[in-house]
C-alpha cells in the first residue's frame, strides 16, 4: 500500500503485542483469518502492529483509523489517531497498537486505515467479525438422543 513515500509492508491484527530488549515485538493471537465471537453483543481488545517504510518524515504525522462497518467514514464505530514509531536509519519502521477497544453488536467488517499528513486514507487491512452459530445441543440434549 502506497501513500506518495509510504510502504505498508505488513499490518497485523492481533490480541497483544509485547516488546523485547534488542526491538523484537512478540505477536500474541495473530488473526490469520475472519475475528470469531462466541456471542454479539461484545467488547473486544484488539492490537494492531504495522510494518513499512517512510524514507522521509518531514516533520508530518502519521494517522491510523480502525473502523467497523461497511464504510470507512467518521463516525461513532471509527478510532482514530496519530501513532508514534520505531524507525530505523533506512526508513523501515513499525507501529505497536494495544488496547483498541471494540463494542461489537453484529456481524461487521472490520477496516484499517492509514494516512500520511493530509493524504489520502488507505486501506491496510480488513477482517470481517463473525458470530459463532451456538452449539446444536446442549449436554442433556446429546445424551437423550443416545438413549434414543
Amino acid at each position: 500500500m502506497d501513500t506518495q513515500d509510504l510502504k505498508i509492508d505488513a499490518a497485523l491484527i492481533c490480541d497483544d503485542i509485547r516488546s523485547e530488549l534488542g526491538g523484537k515485538a512478540i505477536l500474541i493471537g495473530v488473526y490469520t483469518g475472519d475475528i470469531l465471537l462466541s456471542r454479539a453483543p461484545a467488547t473486544i481488545h484488539v492490537s494492531l502492529w504495522l510494518a513499512g517504510r517512510l524514507p522521509q518524515i518531514g516533520g508530518g504525522e502519521l494517522k491510523i483509523k480502525v473502523h467497523l462497518g461497511d464504510r470507512a467514514d467518521e463516525s461513532a464505530d471509527t478510532v482514530t489517531q496519530p501513532v508514534s514509531m520505531q524507525r530505523s536509519q533506512n526508513g523501515e519502521f513499525y507501529v505497536a497498537i494495544n488496547g483498541i477497544v471494540l463494542n461489537i453488536t453484529e456481524p461487521t467488517p472490520l477496516t484499517v486505515l492509514i494516512k500520511k499528513n493530509d493524504d489520502d486514507w488507505i486501506v491496510v487491512t480488513k477482517k470481517q467479525i463473525l458470530v459463532a452459530p451456538p452449539p446444536t445441543g446442549s449436554p442433556s440434549s446429546i445424551e437423550e438422543s443416545r438413549l434414543s
